[in-house]
């Protein structure tokens, strides 16, 4: 049985907001800068701390019984400053929480959508 839990938050994106565009659009996710300007947004650490929490909850109920693996993606429009903010923040919970996390950022490294 596959189960599928979706939650959005429309966070803080650098590239659409005027006053911090010049600055961070060629920045990514992992900058500090651009993680704080993200992690800022109203709402977004409660969807990190739902989805530490989800992710805690499959690994232990649903995971790969042998390694006890889950696959989670996170994503934004572009995959360079909010979803890599985000998904770095969760890894950090995660891990500080006892749990191995491995981050790949499959789209980091693309231009930034005009």
């Amino acid at each position: 049985m596959q189960g599928t839990t979706r939650t959005s938050v429309s966070a803080n994106n650098p590239p659409e907001d005027p006053e911090v565009r010049e600055r961070m659009v060629q920045l990514t996710g992992l900058d500090p800068e651009v993680r704080a300007y993200v992690l800022d947004t109203p709402g977004a650490l409660e969807i990190v701390s739902r989805t530490a929490d989800q992710l805690r909850t499959l690994v232990e109920h649903w995971g790969n019984p042998t390694r006890r693996i889950v696959h989670a993606h996170v994503y934004c429009r572009e995959g360079r400053h909010r979803s890599v903010a985000v998904a770095e923040e969760v890894a950090v919970w995660l891990r500080e929480a006892g749990y191995g996390v491995e981050v790949d950022h499959l789209d980091i490294t693309n231009p930034v959508v005009a």
